[in-house]
């Protein structure tokens, strides 16, 4: 628990328990006291309160394990599901790990670690078989959309569905994943801003400030062993995004290749510098 944010969250949490709703006005700032703010993670601040209150720190850090678990036991899962065998399931998950280790905090982050594969899961299975499961997804949006503000990539993940299966000429695919992208993005609604949510990430990931200064925005640094492995990670996934597993494998290709292509780069540049240049 050396995380700093974890106790402005817990903080938060307690405030909604004891006032009973979701505070519309920054309760903490000293310079801007009553600045419009948008506690945008404000579900899991009380799933983090709750704890806090039930066994204090203790009880945070243990819900934070369980849930970090449950998330990479997901990936081993449905990896298993695809046919890959246990062993190169099991490498790749532990390689996961390693790559993420850097976010294993006690924040609202963590329910995106989780809800992503699941989605990603839900969302790959239909494209095997049809099922009306898929439809699941839109209520686990609108849940995802007041526990963290990931929401917001898996709805761009959505999108490129669509996207992607025009480039197939596949029509049916385009209609029923163009319904899900907007049934989704409807459901992200269901929060206690509306649609003032969605624009408030958007000037936030527009702020050229959070983005030059915020860690958690920028390119990473390729030194230390977690990030080596991501970078392999990285790599090896542009390298098989044209190879198949049962469904076509453009929408695989096209989400390793659109989301980090930045990152593909740089991680590219550093494995092949000489080991004196590298900083």
């Amino acid at each position: 628990m050396f995380d700093g944010d974890a106790g402005w969250h817990i903080r938060t949490g307690e405030l909604i328990l004891q006032s009973g709703s979701v505070p519309q006005h920054d309760p903490f700032s000293f310079s801007r006291p009553g600045q419009t703010w948008f506690a945008w993670e404000w579900l899991a601040d009380v799933v983090f309160a709750h704890f806090y209150v039930r066994g204090g720190l203790q009880a945070v850090a243990a819900f934070t394990v369980v849930a970090l678990c449950a998330s990479r036991r997901a990936v081993v899962c449905w990896l298993l599901r695809r046919g890959v065998g246990l062993w190169i399931a099991l490498g790749v998950t532990l390689g996961a790990i390693s790559a993420s280790t850097i976010h294993y905090l006690a924040r609202p982050h963590l329910f995106s670690l989780l809800l992503f594969p699941l989605a990603l899961w839900i969302l790959d299975e239909d494209r095997r078989c049809r099922s009306r499961w898929v439809w699941v997804l839109a209520p686990l949006s609108a849940l995802w959309a007041n526990l963290h503000g990931g929401f917001a990539a898996w709805l761009a993940t959505l999108a490129i569905l669509p996207l992607v299966s025009a480039a197939e000429r596949n029509w049916p695919a385009v209609r029923r994943y163009a319904s899900l992208t907007a049934a989704c993005a409807v459901a992200t609604l269901a929060n206690p801003y509306g649609w003032r949510l969605h624009a408030h990430i958007a000037a936030y990931l527009r702020s050229s400030w959070i983005m030059d200064n915020v860690q958690e925005f920028q390119s990473p640094r390729i030194r230390d062993e977690n990030m080596l492995v991501f970078a392999a990670l990285l790599l090896a996934g542009v390298a098989l995004s044209s190879r198949g597993y049962g469904a076509p494998p453009m929408v695989e290709g096209a989400l390793v290749l659109i989301w980090p292509w930045r990152q593909c780069a740089q991680c590219a540049m550093y494995l092949c510098m000489p080991s004196w240049r590298r900083p």
